[in-house]
């Protein structure tokens, strides 16, 4: 996994850190009071990191409240969510394209932009400061099952859209694939660097 991939390559680089810094790769439940406790005891720190978490949460708030409880006064909490700009832009062109109805993917693309809204201002309440990292990720395509399996993994709650939709999405797919033996898809992720 990535962290699994993060804590290797923190063991590997940890002699190129200053001096006395200390480096915890922490593997719990961080929705259960018990671990911010034990954390805390341990605390404060000058940086938290909690990467593709967000979107397993139940409570976001609470969640959001502990990291900044725990860090020192100038430390950072980095914290990541998916900026699904560029690729629902990339999907909705593609049902337009391929004449279908994308009012779903619309109604969607609210929700998204929604949440992300409502997730910097839920930051904003227990971080002074938010500064957001934008990195583009691009997929390269070049089967069509697995062009297929994105729009679904896209749209988990629109499965029956997709569905009714599925050979108009396969038929534009395998012209673009003919043409030009790949589809790209843009998508991005932003990291919050958030200080108390």
């Amino acid at each position: 996994s990535w962290a699994e991939d993060f804590e290797k390559y923190l063991e590997e680089n940890k002699g190129a850190l200053k001096q006395g810094t200390d480096i915890q790769v922490i593997y719990e439940d961080v929705e259960e009071q018990a671990t911010w406790d034990s954390i805390n005891k341990q605390g404060p720190y000058s940086l938290v990191v909690a990467h593709y978490v967000g979107s397993f949460l139940k409570d976001i708030e609470t969640f959001l409240q502990n990291a900044s409880a725990v860090l020192k006064e100038d430390g950072m909490f980095s914290f990541n969510t998916y900026s699904s700009d560029d690729e629902l832009s990339f999907w909705l062109e593609v049902f337009e394209n391929a004449g279908i109805n994308a009012s779903f993917a619309k109604e969607y693309a609210k929700t998204i932009y929604k949440k992300y809204e409502d997730g910097k201002a839920v930051l904003s309440k227990y971080f002074s400061r938010i500064e957001e990292v934008k990195l583009l990720n691009t997929f390269r395509y070049t089967d069509l099952n697995e062009l297929i399996d994105r729009v679904y993994r896209r749209y988990p709650y629109h499965k029956k859209n997709i569905t009714d939709a599925e050979v108009k999405l396969r038929e534009y797919f395998e012209s673009i694939l003919q043409k030009n033996g790949e589809v790209i898809i843009k998508s991005s992720s932003i990291f919050s660097h958030c200080y108390k």
